[in-house]
């Protein structure tokens, strides 16, 4: 799944994102400069001074662990789907794409 992001922010300071069988997102965020496969850079904070991780895994509950910022201009995000036996070992497959599902 993705969405195209344009602004300063990812939606609101805690989102929760979904699936598409529509349970609570299990997986990672990866936001990436609209047109490109480049990563794009993300940020803590409104000021942009602290990088943030890209990709981003969620939590049980669907939710990043902070908002996302961005310099402005228009961002392309991409939603997975974590296909392992455990959640918990979402960290352990991070860049094995075999783990994730768009």
């Amino acid at each position: 799944m993705a969405l195209i992001l344009s602004g300063s922010s990812f939606l609101d300071g805690n989102p929760v994102l979904f699936d598409l069988d529509g349970n609570p997102l299990l997986g990672r965020v990866k936001f990436f400069e609209s047109t490109t496969s480049n990563y794009a850079q993300v940020y803590l904070e409104y000021t942009r001074e602290n990088a943030a991780a890209n990709p981003m895994i969620t939590d049980l509950h669907g939710r990043l662990s902070h908002q996302v910022f961005f310099a402005p201009g228009v961002y392309r995000c991409v939603c997975e789907k974590f296909l392992g036996d455990a959640f918990a070992d979402a960290g352990t497959y991070w860049d094995d794409d075999s783990y994730w599902q768009r």
